[in-house]
Formats: structure tokens, sequence, C-alpha cells
């Protein structure tokens, strides 16, 4: 007996035809929950029976012959053996998802015609000749027939079926039957033939009344008179029923197999009772066996239905030659792994998704088959990076693109130089990077010019978006924090998702956007960090039975990025520059500014030191300090040779004025900028003995109180030709300070 342990926990008993029609059984627990079980007699007393040790079995220290059954992440028939027999208790584990069944089969279907498209694009032959291998494993074979079933049993296959029928190929078909002479209405040549040479006759008088020769005096019984007639016997048709007869024969040999196990030989009887259900159609009653096929053939080629059912064939045999080493865990011990199969699902969608916005090179996606000798392989597998590449050319700036799965980003040294995190190595899912200019990746990622734009495939996540919009708001309930960490246990992910989404965009290098992939049926557009789409977070949605149309949303957001990575002038690309200018050089590790510093109200104001440029003057005499203080102007004389002002200078915020080797005093530049004056105009302002015709003035302020105790040690900072230098120059705030007198 099986109970539910708590309160999310179903148990379903299904009627027997929906179980057989599923090829399931009709006990059914649920996905991500516990259940109590206990072994009893006919009287529903405790009886000495056992489970062997499995993944999802939790024996009881209290009871011998109970235990739970928790369901975790599986999906699919749970097959739980009894010790020392050989009985088998029959579980199907149901997904939380309801659509799981459907989903599971049309994931399937598309798997396999990606990949047949790609074997078929790479001009590998097809043989037609439908074979199994007696010897293959159980798991390989149980695989090979789940590609064979995609095929049979999609819905283009049916619907490919039902056109034909509908709307069939026809012909006129001549046949010669006897008929009495008296009931022949038309008399061509070939009957006159007979009027004269046949010998079973009868006699006939008056033949000149009817225009005949008199000397016509018998008429033959019968005549063979030729008879049209409608038929479906054509080669077309013949074609189709061949091809129903053989996918019948391959799915009946599948269950005599040596290593079938009972799943196997349920579900392969399924599918052949949907071809027998063809086959038996009065339609096909009608049409004799095929004696050879014309692929030439216009209307195989053209006509509805006849077209599918021939691509169908064609796939059919290559699906039937197919293996695929990384989707392993997808068939084991009875699974219907309904998660990985939509990671390794949505990885081909990504690959169409960015084939039209960038322009995908062919030769890339290669890399996904592999081939040997007795078969070919799909590549694709958890854990094992693979890439496709692009670019974009359509505007003025030339892009680069390569669409990753599973990679691995790890921490190490010189990563500023290198792709990378700061803490652990993190793996999404997805990851699309992007890069501009005819240069290679790595060069990219060491000058902050390549945005990283990661996803990850969540197919459990009924409310994303619900979860996503609770996360705006303040976290302050501690329960809700209880509940995700059961939520993880459970296998059901929910605002963990979301902060995993933060940790990609935080701490891998380069990350500009990390979004949740998931077959539910509401996006939300994405949350910018700023202004412009990126950085940014967010939820798209991508169903297994609605992909074209889910699939625009991801490409409008994809279009957005390109936009983005386009705008030479955007917040990202200043950003980019910047960030790379501060971190290309470690600072040195003495070098530390703790110094009391003008506080900021507004950004406009704020002082960074490594920044903010101090000009250093020079004072001539007492007037002209005394003129300083009291105009609170300085000079600089323009013209060429020594002295004259460079234009380091006219950018400072901060003039520090010295006289014979000592500082005189610190003060703040203001104002909309310098100003020309000539000498005429400074002697208005009585400036002490001006001898140049020509210049700049700034005007200056008191700095600010933080600055007014600082006594800076003029030789370590002026140049020096054998006397302490007039000449105006430039140095940063930070080392201005870090060279004063303590």
């Amino acid at each position: 007996m099986v109970y539910p342990s708590s309160t999310n926990a179903l148990l379903f008993e299904i009627e027997e035809e929906d179980a057989t029609a599923n090829a399931e059984s009709r006990y059914q627990l649920v996905e991500g929950c516990e259940y109590e079980y206990v072994f009893v007699d006919e009287n529903e007393k405790s009886a000495d029976f056992q489970f062997e040790e499995n993944e999802v079995i939790n024996f009881s220290k209290l009871h011998s012959s109970g235990g739970k059954i928790k369901t975790g992440i599986f999906v699919g028939s749970l097959e739980l053996k009894i010790k020392n027999m050989h009985n088998v208790v029959v579980f199907e584990i149901r997904s939380s998802k309801t659509s799981y069944r459907t989903d599971y089969r049309k994931m399937i279907e598309d798997i396999t015609r990606d990949y047949v498209d790609l074997v078929m694009q790479q001009g590998s032959p097809v043989s037609q000749t439908f074979e199994i291998n007696p010897d293959v494993d159980p798991l390989t074979l149980y695989q090979q027939f789940s590609f064979v079933r995609s095929v049979v049993d999609s819905d283009d296959f049916d619907i490919a079926i039902q056109k034909i029928i509908a709307n069939p190929i026809r012909k006129w078909s001549g046949t010669l039957i006897g008929k009495h002479i008296s009931n022949v209405k038309h008399i061509g040549r070939n009957e006159l033939k007979q009027v004269m040479s046949s010998t079973n006759r009868i006699p006939f008088d008056n033949a000149e009344d009817f225009g005949l020769p008199k000397e016509l005096t018998t008429l033959p019984r019968s005549l063979q008179v030729r008879y049209q007639k409608d038929t479906l016997d054509t080669p077309e048709n013949r074609f189709v029923k061949y091809v129903l007869d053989s996918f019948y024969a391959f799915c009946d040999a599948f269950s005599e197999m040596k290593h079938a196990t009972t799943k196997l030989k349920n579900e392969s009887q399924l599918v052949c009772n949907k071809l027998a259900e063809y086959k038996n159609n009065l339609f096909f009653k009608q049409v004799s066996d095929v004696s050879f096929i014309n692929f030439n053939n216009p209307v195989l080629q053209r006509k509805e239905g006849y077209r599918e059912a021939l691509q169908i064939w064609l796939m059919f045999d290559m699906a039937a030659k197919l293996s695929w080493k990384g989707g392993e865990e997808l068939y084991k011990a009875g699974k219907k792994n309904v998660a990985v199969l939509y990671e390794y699902w949505l990885y081909f969608r990504l690959i169409d998704i960015v084939g039209k916005v960038f322009q995908i090179e062919e030769k890339s996606k290669e890399k996904l088959i592999q081939k040997d000798k007795d078969s070919i392989n799909l590549g694709l597998r958890q854990g094992k990076v693979q890439m496709i590449n692009g670019t974009y050319t359509k505007r003025a700036r030339k892009l680069n693109v390569c669409l990753y799965y599973n990679r691995t980003f790890s921490h190490q040294k010189g990563l500023l130089y290198h792709a990378g995190t700061w803490t652990a190595q993190m793996r999404p899912d997805y990851t699309l990077s992007i890069w501009p200019g005819d240069v290679k990746e790595n060069e990219a990622e060491k000058e902050e010019t390549i945005v990283h734009v990661h996803f990850d495939a969540k197919y459990r996540l009924e409310r994303f978006v619900t979860e996503l919009a609770e996360f705006k708001k303040e976290d302050s309930e501690d329960d809700e924090l209880l509940i995700e960490k059961d939520d993880q246990g459970r296998g059901i992910y929910k605002r963990a998702d979301l902060l995993k989404m933060h940790a990609y965009k935080d701490a891998i290098r380069r990350t500009s956007g990390a979004y949740v992939i998931y077959p539910g049926t509401e996006s939300i557009e994405p949350l910018r960090g700023f202004h412009e789409v990126i950085p940014g977070l967010g939820a798209f949605c991508l169903r297994p039975g609605n992909a074209e149309e889910d699939a625009s949303q991801i490409i409008s957001f994809l279009t957005l990025v390109t936009d983005n990575l386009l705008d030479r002038i955007s917040q990202r690309e200043r950003f980019a520059y910047h960030q790379h200018m501060i971190y290309q050089e470690s600072k040195e590790d003495n070098m530390m500014l703790c110094e009391p510093l003008p506080e900021y109200k507004h950004f406009n104001d704020a002082i960074i030191p490594d920044e903010t440029m101090v000009a250093i003057g020079y004072a001539k005499s007492d007037k002209h300090i005394k003129w300083i203080e009291k105009e609170k102007l300085y000079n600089f004389r323009m013209g060429t040779g020594l002295g004259s002002v460079p234009l380091s200078v006219i950018q400072a915020k901060y003039l520090l004025i010295h006289r014979g080797g000592n500082s005189i005093k610190l003060y703040k530049i203001i104002g909309d900028g310098p100003v020309i004056m000539s000498n005429a105009d400074l002697h208005k302002l009585n400036y002490p003995d001006p001898k140049h015709d020509i210049y700049v003035v700034i005007k200056l302020a008191e700095a600010e109180p933080e600055f007014q105790n600082y006594i800076w040690v003029m030789s370590d900072i002026i140049m020096k030709k054998g006397y302490l230098s007039a000449i105006p120059q430039t140095i940063t705030l930070s080392k201005l300070i870090l060279n004063r007198k303590r």
C-alpha cells in the first residue's frame, strides 16, 4: 500500500485504456513528492517483503516491510524490484507539468528532425536498409526506437496520410470485358475485327437492312470491349503503402529483440497498432504492392501529402541509424527526463533563433555530428562544450558571435585578460558571446570589448514570472527563505533560479545579461540594470508546441542587444572603455590614500584623486603673490618656448602656487574656463610688470578646508634643471597628496 506523506503529494490510478494508450503503469505518483509504502497481505496485515535498494527508496527504521518513496526529479516508469523475488512493482512518475507527455514527444520529434537535417546537409547517403542490430544493449535499443517512434508517431506523418486518403492520386485504367453483342453500343476498329474473326457465332439475317454486306450471315455471340475505370492502384499510392509496411515491420521487430525491455515491447506495440490502423484502411486495400520506386516522380516530390510521406520515409531510415551518447540519461531505467531533454531541445532552438539575427557558419554546425564506419553520433552532451559561430555584417559595424553550450567559466590567474569568474567556476547552459571587429575572441576579452549573455533552461518553472515580480519586492520574510530551501531539496526551483542569474551576471567577467528560458505562457520584459537593454535579467517563454511564436520575443531581444552593440556612443560602450582603463594596471600595494578629502553632494562635484589634475604655477615675486591673492586670478603666458602654457594645465581643477622651492597656497580653479588677456588688460588689473603680449588667465577660489593644512614638498614635484623650475606643469591630486610633508 502507498500513502501520500505530504500535502502536495498526489496518488493517481488511471483507467486501463489510458495507461495502455501511453504505455504507462496505472498507478502514478508525482515528481518532487514523498510517499510512504508498506507491504501487506490480502487481509491488510503486514507482509514480510521489501524492495531492493534504489535511489528513490528510503527504508523504514521502524518497519521492516515499509519505507518512503522520494520521487525527487525522476520522471518516467519506475520499476522497483522485490528482494529475493522476480516480481516487479511499476509506478509511473508524472511530471508536475501537466503537458509533459506531449512536450516529451514533441521535443524528441524536433531533435530527431534537427539531427537528421544536420546529417543530410553533410551529404550522408540514405540506403533504406531498415535493419536492427540484435546485439545492441537495451539502452541503445530504446534510444534507437525513440528516434524512430518520433518520426512515425509525429503529427506531420498523420497529417500526410490523412491528406493522401482525402485527396489521392487516381488514374483511369483500361480493361477488356466480354459483352453480348446486343449490348455493345459503340463499335470501333477493334470491335469490327472481332465481328469478322470471332469463332463463337450466331446466325444473322437481313444484313443489308443494317447497311452491312449481304454476305455477312453470322455474328459473334460476344465482343471483347475496352472498359475504362477509376483506380487508386497507382505507383505513388503503392509507395505510400510500402512506407507503412516497412515502418510496421521495423517497429514490430523491436519487440523480438533479445534485449528488449517490457517498456520497449509495450511502446513498439502501440506504434504498430497505429500503423495497422492506416494499413487496414479501405484505401490501401485497393492498392497493390510496390514493384519499384521512382524518386524522380513529380507527384512524390511536389504533391501535398505525398511530398511529406517521402521526406518522412527518408528521415525514418536515417533515424534508425542514429545514436546519441549524450542522450543516455534521457532513456536510462525507464526515465523520461523531460528537464534534460528540454535543455538539449532548447540548444537547437537557440541555434535557429541566433541564425535569424546573425549569419551562422554552416561548417560550425558540422561539429555536432560525429561519424565513423558503423554509426552517426550526435555530439551534444551535458558538460561538454559545443559552439556555433557566426557574424553580423548588415550594418556599419561587424560583429562576431559564438553560441556555447555548457561552457565552463573558471577562476584563474591573469583573469583581467581572460574569460572566467572572479570566484568559483560556473557553467551556464548557454552563453552567447558577441564582440566587434576582425579580432579574435581572446583579444576581445583582453580589451573588454566582448559581451557575454547567458541563458539557463528551466523546464519545471510553472510560475517563474510571478517569482520574478515578487523578487523585486523587499524580501524580509524568513518563511520565504525556508520554503526556498525546501523547494531546492525537492527539485523545484523558483526564486533560487533568479539568484543564479544574478550570480552569472555578477561573477562571470564581461557578462551583460543572464536570462531564464522556460516552457511557460508568460514572458516578462527584461529587467534593465541601467538605461539600456543590457546589462539585465529576465525570463523568456519557449514551449515545445509553440516554439516559432515564442521565439519572436527572444529574436526581438537579441535584435535590441545587437543595436546596442552597434551603437558607438552607448553607455555600455563607454562603461567598457573606462572599466578597461581602470583595471588594465593593478594599483601598487604600498599606494593608499586615506587622507581627508572634500565629500560631494552631487556627482559633478566628485573628486577622484587619480583623475583630478593639479596645475603647478610659479609666483615670480611677493607682489605677484599679493596680486593673485587679491584678484583671485592667475596668468600663464602664451607663445612658444619654455614657460608657455601646455593644454594639460588648462584642464586642471586645482592650482598650486610655489616660489623659491616653497609651496605658497593651493587654490581651486572655477569659472567656465580660462580667458585670453592682453598685456594692456593685465595692466588695467594692476598686474605687476607684464612682459609678454598674450596671457591665459584662470579664475581662482579658496580650496576646500580639507586642503588648508597640507604642506607640499615642491622639490619632489616640480622639474629641476639646476634651479627650481618656473615651467608650468600638472600632477594628479593623489600624487600631490602622497608627496606632501607629514
